[in-house]
Formats: C-alpha cells, structure tokens, sequence
C-alpha cells in the first residue's frame, strides 16, 4: 500500500512541478490524490485496529517514514493534510517503539508544515488541524513528565 501511494505521489509530484500547480485542479490529478488520501486512510484504519503492535512496527513505521519524506519533497499544493493524521496515529498507537524516529519526523514535518500554513490559512485548513494534532499527539505520547498539561485531552 505505501509503495502504491509513493507511486502516485510521485506522478503527482513530478507532473505538478512540470506543468505547475495548475494541474492539480485536473481530474486525474484529483483521482490520484483522492486515490492517496484514500490510502492513508487505509493505513491509518489498519494501525487502529491492530492487536499486534510488534508487527505494525515492523511493517509500517519504517516505510510511513518514506510517505513523510515524499510529503516533505512535494510542492506545498500537493502535500496530502492527512500525513499529519497517519503520524498522529503511529505516535498514539506505537510511541513505544518511537523513540528514537521522533526526532526524524518532527525534522520532515515542521519545517515544511510551517511554511505552507503561515502562507494562506484558508487553502491549507487542513493541514493546520491536522498538524495541531499531531503536535497534541507528540506532547502526549513522547514526553515524560506533565510538561504541557493545558493539551491533555
């Protein structure tokens, strides 16, 4: 599944950066990313009702490393929102087994996420959601002590 998604992200990618962004409003464009989004739904689905945690972290964590890279490499109109949920549910579900991945993900997907929410607040609403859980589910999965008590939920 992560192959497939990396495979159209990649059309997506390279042909946005081809043609511009423009072709994102194509409607192959917006199958392939639904396609995706799609995908990581899938994904996510999976994660949450696994009962083996072992096995999703030995079939899922290092490749979902590969979609935060490819979500880091892509332009800004072409970066799918629901990366930020798929890791909300990695670090829920497996923050045991994080540790020391923490660091690489907060690396691919701050600097990127800022620049694309601090541009346009209304074309990237999704993103700004989904990050800020993200970054709820980092402060409560990953840091010991009660650092940030005003973001338990």
């Amino acid at each position: 599944m992560i192959k497939l998604y990396i495979y159209y992200s990649g059309i997506i990618s390279q042909e946005a950066k081809t043609h511009g962004k423009k072709i994102l409003n194509w409607m192959i464009m917006k199958k392939m990313r639904r396609l995706r989004k799609s995908i990581i739904k899938l994904i996510i689905t999976y994660i949450n009702k696994s009962e083996d945690p072992q096995l999703v972290v030995q079939n899922f964590v290092s490749p979902a490393l590969e979609i935060l890279k490819d979500y880091s490499n892509n332009i800004p109109e072409a970066r799918e929102a629901d990366v930020h949920l798929l890791f909300s549910v990695i670090i829920k579900k497996l923050s045991f087994a994080l540790a020391a991945s923490i660091p690489q993900i907060l690396e691919f997907m701050i600097s990127v996420t800022l620049q694309i929410v601090t541009q346009e607040f209304e074309e990237f609403k999704d993103h700004w959601i989904n990050f800020f859980d993200f970054l709820q589910s980092v402060i409560n999965n990953c840091f010991t002590g009660n650092f940030f008590p005003f973001l338990k939920a």
